[in-house]
C-alpha cells in the first residue's frame, strides 16, 4: 500500500476510538476499560457502584419542584458516550461470534393513573442483549 499512498509507519495500534488494542503473539485484547474510566469521572460518578437494576423498582417519581437546571448538552454528550461504549462492545461480542449466543431479552410494565401529580398513566420498557441494557 505504501507504494500507492503517501502513509507513515506509526507503529502498532494501541488506542483508537476509544478501545485499547493489546496485540500478542497467540492474539489480540480489546478493552475499554480507559475510555469508560475517563466517562466516569466527567460524569463525577468515578466512585459508583455496579448494579444490575438501574433503581429502585420501588420508587415513587413524581415532579421535583425546586431541581436545578441540568445542562441538557452535557447530559445529552454523557449519554451519548454511554451508549457508544454499549453499541461498540455488542458489536464487537457479535463480530467475534464465539462469544455472542443472541441472548435478547425484553421487559415492559405499565401503571393505570399513578402519577401523584397530574393521574395519567405511565409505561416502561428495557431491552437486554446478553446482560446490558440496550435500549429503555
Amino acid at each position: 500500500m505504501a507504494t500507492r499512498f503517501e502513509m507513515s509507519d506509526l507503529g502498532k495500534l494501541r488506542y483508537c476510538h476509544g478501545i485499547e488494542v493489546t496485540q500478542h503473539e497467540d492474539g489480540i485484547i480489546l478493552s475499554q476499560q480507559r475510555y469508560e474510566t475517563k466517562i466516569l469521572k466527567e460524569v463525577e460518578l468515578k466512585g459508583c457502584n455496579a448494579t444490575h437494576m438501574p433503581m429502585d423498582t420501588c420508587l415513587n417519581l413524581s415532579k421535583a419542584i425546586y431541581e436545578e437546571g441540568i445542562d441538557e448538552r452535557n447530559y445529552r454528550r454523557s449519554i451519548g458516550c454511554l451508549r457508544y461504549v454499549i453499541h461498540t462492545r455488542q458489536t464487537l461480542l457479535t463480530g467475534l461470534g464465539t462469544l455472542h449466543d443472541g441472548g435478547l431479552v425484553g421487559y415492559s410494565d405499565n401503571s393505570h393513573n399513578v402519577d401523584p401529580d397530574d393521574g395519567r398513566s405511565t409505561t416502561g420498557y428495557i431491552f437486554y442483549l446478553d446482560d446490558c441494557p440496550i435500549t429503555w
